[in-house]
C-alpha cells in the first residue's frame, strides 16, 4: 500500500538509539537527559506500485480518467486563449509510460532533414498540435508512426527501402480506410490529419507511381465534405491552410472550379480572425496562403478563357473584355506579391561558372516564387491569345486595351519573360537540391498547368 507510515520517534531518541515515548510537546527521554527535543514528523514509507499496476493494465493501452466537465464559458474562454488543449469528451486517454510515439515524432518533427525528405515543420502549422491528440484514433496513430519509420533513418534508394516501411504504410492505409468507413470517425479531426500525413509517405513508398495524386484527391475530397463548420478551430484549421496549394493544383489538373473560392471559404481563411497559431507562423507559410488567396481564380478564368477559344459564342466579346481585366487584376495582385513578400527574402549569389542563383530561405519560399513566376507567364500567354481574339471584332480597342496592359505587366518584352523563365528554372533547381521528393509534387502542379490548352502550352 502507498503511503503506509512508519514509527514517528523524535529525530533525538533516533540518534541515541532510545526508546521514544513520543510524548507531547517533548517526549520524555529528551526532557530526563536535558536533551532539546526536536518534535515529530509525519514520515512515510513508499511501495512501488508499478509491477501490480503493469499487470492490471496489462491487455489496455491507455488509462482513462473519467472527467466531469462542468465548467462555466468564462473558464473555457480564459483556458482557450491560454492555448491549452481541452478535449470534449468525456474521457481523456493518459499512457502509462511516456508516450514512446509522440517522443518519436517530435524528434522526427525537429529533424533538419535535406536531400530527399521534406521538413515536417515546412508541411503546414498543425503538425505541432499533433503530439497532444495521439492515442485517440488508429488512423492517426499508424501514419505517424509510419511517418517515423521514414524520417527516424537514413533512406537507400528508393527499391531499398527497408520492409518495415512498406508494412508501417500498409497497416496506415488500412487503419485509414477503416475510419473513412465510419459513420462518426469520417468526420473526425484526426482521420482528417492522417489522410493529409499519407500523401508524404507515398511520396517516399511509390516515387515513381501515381498513386500519390490519387491519395492527394481523396484527401482533397474529405476536406470539402467535412463542411466549412469543422474548420472553426487551430488544428483543423491549420490543416486547411496546409493543403490549400494542392487543392489549387487539383482544380488546374481537372478544369474545375476551385471550391474555396465561394464567398463563405474564402471569409474562412483570408477574411476571418487570427488564430494563435499564424502569429508565430514561418513567414513562408503565411506568405503561400496570401498567394493561394491571390490565384484561387486562376482555374475559373483559364477554363473560361479556353472555352472562349474553342468555342466562341454570341457576346463574345464583352465576356473577352470581362476575362482581360480579371487576368490584369490578378497579374498585378502577383506582381505586388512578390515585390512584399519575396524579393526581400532572397539572397543572390554567383556560381563559380559565372551565372547568377538565387537562394531561398527555405524550400517553401521557392516553392512559392515558381509557382508566382509561371503564374504570371501563364497569365500573359492568355492575355496575348484573348487580346488576339478581340482583335478579330474591334482591332483598335483590342489595341488600346494591349498597349495599356504592356506597359504595367511588359507583354512582349523578352527580357522580362527571360528573367521570368529564368527565376522558375532556379527555383526548382533549388527546390530539387534541398529535397527530391518535393519537388516531384511542384513538377506535377507545373505540368498540369500547363496541361489547360492552347493559351497554356510549355513555355519551359
Amino acid at each position: 500500500m502507498v503511503g503506509v507510515p512508519t514509527s514517528n520517534r523524535c529525530d533525538t531518541c533516533k540518534k541515541r538509539k532510545k526508546k521514544c515515548d513520543e510524548k507531547r510537546p517533548q517526549c520524555t527521554p529528551c526532557l530526563k537527559s536535558g536533551w532539546k527535543c526536536p518534535g515529530y514528523q509525519t514520515r512515510w514509507k513508499f511501495v512501488d506500485e508499478v509491477p501490480r499496476l503493469e499487470e492490471h493494465y496489462a491487455n489496455n493501452k491507455f488509462v482513462f480518467d473519467v472527467a466531469d466537465f462542468k465548467i462555466s464559458e468564462k473558464a473555457i474562454d480564459k483556458l482557450q486563449n491560454e492555448r491549452l488543449v481541452m478535449w470534449e469528451k468525456p474521457t481523456v486517454p493518459r499512457y502509462i509510460n511516456p508516450n514512446p510515439l509522440g517522443s518519436a515524432f517530435v524528434f522526427c518533427l525537429e529533424s533538419n532533414v535535406t536531400g530527399k525528405l521534406f521538413p515536417l515543420r515546412l508541411v503546414g502549422s498543425f503538425f505541432q498540435f499533433i503530439p497532444a491528440r495521439l492515442g485517440q484514433n488508429i488512423a492517426l496513430d499508424d501514419a505517424v508512426e509510419c511517418i517515423c519509420s521514414i524520417y527516424a533513418q537514413a533512406l537507400p534508394a528508393p527499391n531499398e527501402l527497408p520492409r518495415g516501411i512498406y508494412r508501417d504504410y500498409a497497416k496506415a492505409l488500412a487503419s485509414l480506410r477503416s475510419c473513412l468507413d465510419d459513420p462518426v470517425l469520417w468526420k473526425e479531426s484526426e482521420t482528417l490529419c492522417a489522410s493529409v500525413i499519407l500523401p508524404l509517405c507515398e511520396l517516399v513508398v511509390n516515387v515513381d507511381r501515381g498513386e500519390w495524386s490519387d491519395l492527394l484527391r481523396g484527401t482533397i475530397s474529405l476536406l470539402r465534405s467535412r463542411g466549412i463548420q469543422l474548420y472553426n478551430n487551430e488544428f483543423d484549421h491549420a490543416m486547411l491552410e496546409s493543403q490549400l496549394g494542392f487543392i489549387l493544383g487539383y482544380s488546374v489538373q481537372f478544369r474545375e472550379d476551385c471550391f474555396i473560392r465561394s464567398s463563405e471559404w474564402r471569409e474562412l481563411l483570408w477574411h476571418n480572425k487570427i488564430w494563435p497559431f499564424q502569429i508565430n507562423q514561418l513567414p513562408s507559410l503565411r506568405s503561400r496562403t496570401l498567394l493561394i488567396g491571390i490565384l484561387v481564380d486562376l482555374p475559373t478564368l483559364i477554363c473560361s478563357a479556353t472555352a472562349e477559344e474553342t468555342t466562341p459564342q454570341l457576346g463574345s466579346e464583352q465576356r473577352i473584355d470581362d476575362l482581360i481585366a480579371s487576368f490584369y487584376q490578378m497579374a498585378i495582385k502577383i506582381q505586388s506579391w512578390i515585390e512584399l513578400e519575396t524579393e526581400p527574402c532572397l539572397i543572390s549569389s554567383t556560381s563559380s561558372q559565372g551565372s547568377d542563383h538565387i537562394q531561398y530561405p527555405d524550400l517553401i519560399a521557392g516553392i512559392n516564387d515558381c509557382v508566382s513566376h509561371k503564374a504570371l507567364m501563364t497569365i500573359e500567354k492568355a492575355l496575348r491569345i484573348l487580346f488576339e481574339m478581340r482583335s478579330r471584332s474591334s482591332y483598335l480597342v483590342a489595341r488600346s486595351m494591349h498597349e495599356e496592359f504592356e506597359a504595367t505587366l511588359h507583354l512582349g518584352d523578352a527580357k522580362a519573360v527571360e528573367l521570368r523563365r529564368h527565376r522558375i528554372i532556379n527555383a526548382f533547381n533549388f527546390v530539387q537540391r534541398e529535397c527530391q521528393f518535393a519537388a516531384k509534387p511542384l513538377d506535377f502542379g507545373l505540368r498540369h498547368i500547363q496541361s489547360t490548352g492552347s493559351i497554356d502550352k510549355p513555355l519551359i
